[in-house]
């Protein structure tokens, strides 16, 4: 039992995974605590439609930089994690530096990718966007790239510090991505 916030994190093997109407608040608690500096990562979409909501719940994180990748699947490539990675450099991100993954199984499995690759693995949070995501992608610290049309070839396990499955995320979906 986490005391300090009177919830528990569900435990997925080597990171956890808070859930409910708490999650987002959890996370503000969490970010002194890290030390370092954060970044969002988020795809257009998310940005536009759960940073908003995500701020809300966690101020702290207004003045933070942000990166801005490319929805869909086709965003899983080396040319967008070299983009990042530069991004990431440019930003004088260091191996203290936190990257917040806002949003579906791409930017998950990207971000996570990404994070665990740029100085030999800086860490990451994952705020899943998607029941999809919420479900499997920022589940259990493991991240691909797709690589001549062959998904996830290219990845590697590396586990976020924690997963904060905040569902009103849901409400940003059409009812089709909803279902998917």
């Amino acid at each position: 039992m986490d005391r300090a916030r009177n919830t528990s994190p569900i435990d997925a093997g080597g990171h956890p995974i808070w859930a409910g109407p708490k999650a987002l608040s959890i996370l503000a608690t969490h970010l002194p605590e890290w030390g370092g500096r954060a970044i969002v990562l988020g795809d257009t979409h998310t940005l536009q439609f759960c940073l908003p909501e995500l701020l809300a719940h966690v101020p702290a994180l207004a003045d933070v930089p942000t990166l801005e990748m490319p929805v869909g699947e086709q965003a899983k490539s080396l040319a967008v994690c070299a983009d990042l990675w530069t991004q990431l450099h440019d930003l004088e991100a260091d191996r203290h530096t936190v990257l917040i993954c806002l949003g579906g199984g791409v930017v998950c499995d990207v971000g996570g990718f990404v994070a665990g690759a740029y100085k030999r693995g800086v860490r990451c949070v994952h705020l899943p966007t998607t029941l999809m995501a919420m479900a499997d992608a920022a589940i259990g610290g493991k991240t691909a790239i797709d690589l001549h049309g062959v998904k996830n070839i290219v990845g590697l396990f590396h586990d976020p510090l924690g997963v904060y499955l905040h569902t009103p995320f849901l409400r940003t979906l059409g009812k089709r991505e909803l279902l998917n």
